[in-house]
This record gives C-alpha cells, structure tokens and sequence, in this order.
C-alpha cells in the first residue's frame, strides 16, 4: 500500500505579512488551522512541516511538537 504525505511549507520572515503562521484566528494560530485541516484528510498519512533553521521559525518548529507533527 503507497503512503502519502502532505508537506507544509511555512517562515516567520515574510515581506507582507510577518509572521503569519503565529496570527490567531478563534484563539488558534493559522498554522494550527491548516494542520488541522490536514489532519481530517482520510488519504494522508503523514505530515511533514517544512521551514528554515533561522531563529525565528523555532515558533514554527514549536507549533509543529505541540500538534504531534
């Protein structure tokens, strides 16, 4: 049987919106939204999260160990 990942792709650094994967929306950051959306996907199998090694997306990496991703 194949296995299928979803891959999220996400910095702190961005030019228009700065950090807008740590935004809440309804008490929740965005990145957390789109995981968990991710995760009611019956075919996906995995999720891998994707960033940089810059100090400031240890918020991504953080977000991503909270969620079990």
């Amino acid at each position: 049987m194949n296995k299928s990942a979803a891959i999220i792709v996400s910095r702190m650094s961005s030019s228009r919106l700065p950090a807008k994967a740590c935004i809440k929306i309804d008490g929740k950051e965005t990145l957390v939204h789109v995981i968990d959306r991710i995760k009611c996907c019956k075919n996906i199998d995995d999720i891998i999260l994707a960033t940089s090694s810059e100090k400031d997306d240890d918020a991504i990496e953080e977000i991503g160990l909270r969620e079990g991703i």
